[in-house]
């Protein structure tokens, strides 16, 4: 495995660490289609996304690169399978999918003690929706022709632990809060409280309580009309903003070093 620095900003140990490693391209698509999609999508990314644009200098990203025996990922639904480094598939429910333990340690193998603190992890393949955690990261599939909406959406579950805003209709939620920045049971003192009637004309309106979110018609409310984890095609909210913001800050020192403060000042 080959690991590639697109963006280094300075020392690892003080920069989130961003990494791309793909699945299901052979030893010619990783040149024509693999690495192309990459520089695409990190140029994209870190130059018109926010916070990523704003707090670029804090991120290193890389690409790893791994080749695979056959081109595309199986399909579980249609019952074709091909030969790929990370089992990438199309599961029954459409959703993607691949050995995200293999992914990792081959990401380790490649980086070495670099921190790789957010992982994008990509299928060579077209028809199926992306999946994330903060535990194995964002999955996408690259032939989607709303690729890069989806990457964004997933990145938000995996590099924030912010939840989806998009809800079933009927579907009425009656148990406990649950444990995202982004989503509340009460409409009174939410957890973004401090943000209510913050203005974002660009996502719909304040910042308030709009029920309907993370798969409930009824019972959850969400902070904003519009927003990247509910509808896609926007960007994060203030509150998803905050959350992101404070997490870069976890790994993040802005200060890199300093002289001796021993001495007096004249």
């Amino acid at each position: 495995e080959n690991a590639v620095a697109i963006q280094d900003c300075g020392p690892v140990n003080n920069r989130v660490g961003l990494v791309f490693i793909g699945d299901g391209f052979t030893a010619e698509e990783l040149t024509t289609k693999w690495q192309p999609h990459v520089q695409s999508v990190t140029t994209r990314m870190i130059n018109e996304e926010e916070p990523y644009a704003r707090y670029r200098k804090f991120i290193n990203v890389y690409r790893v690169d791994i080749e695979s025996n056959e081109s595309g990922a199986d399909d579980v639904i249609a019952g074709a399978y091909v030969d790929t480094a990370l089992g990438g598939n199309r599961e029954s429910q459409n959703t993607c999918w691949l050995d995200w333990r293999l992914a990792h340690s081959k990401i380790d193998e490649a980086l070495g003690d670099a921190p790789q603190q957010w992982k994008v992890l990509a299928l060579n393949f077209a028809t199926c929706t992306g999946r994330a955690n903060i535990k194995y990261g964002a999955i996408y599939p690259v032939q989607s022709l709303i690729n890069y909406e989806v990457m964004l959406h997933e990145s938000g579950h995996a590099f924030f632990d912010l939840a989806d805003e998009y809800y079933n209709e009927g579907v009425t939620h009656t148990g406990e809060e649950i444990d995202r920045p982004n989503i509340s049971n009460v409409t009174e003192n939410p957890k973004w409280s401090q943000w209510l009637g913050y203005s974002q004309p660009h996502l719909g309106g304040e910042i308030s309580t709009y029920e309907g979110a993370y798969y409930s018609e009824f019972g959850l409310w969400r902070p904003s009309k519009i927003s990247l984890m509910k509808n896609g095609y926007h960007p994060f909210d203030a509150v998803a903003m905050e959350t992101a913001i404070l997490e870069i800050y976890k790994h993040v020192n802005p200060i890199d070093a300093h002289s001796e403060n021993t001495q007096t000042l004249t």
